[in-house]
């Protein structure tokens, strides 16, 4: 159980960021640079994204030092 805090809300709000950049450009290179189908490209992004999301989180989100 995580006690409520506004700093731990902007840190996992915050280490969404990169996910979200990874995911657009992995669509953009597989889907319109190289054409393949849109499923595809955000199968690949999702591959790709969600495993950086989860490490972001694990040690800056929820670290358990305090900032």
């Amino acid at each position: 159980k995580e006690k409520l805090q506004l700093n731990k809300f902007i840190k996992f709000a915050i280490s969404y960021i990169p996910n979200f950049i990874i995911q657009n450009i992995v669509v953009i290179i597989v889907f319109n640079l190289m054409g393949l189908n849109k499923l595809i490209a955000y199968l690949l992004a999702a591959i790709i994204g969600v495993p950086i999301t989860f490490i972001l989180m694990k040690f800056f989100a929820f670290s358990k030092k305090s900032v």
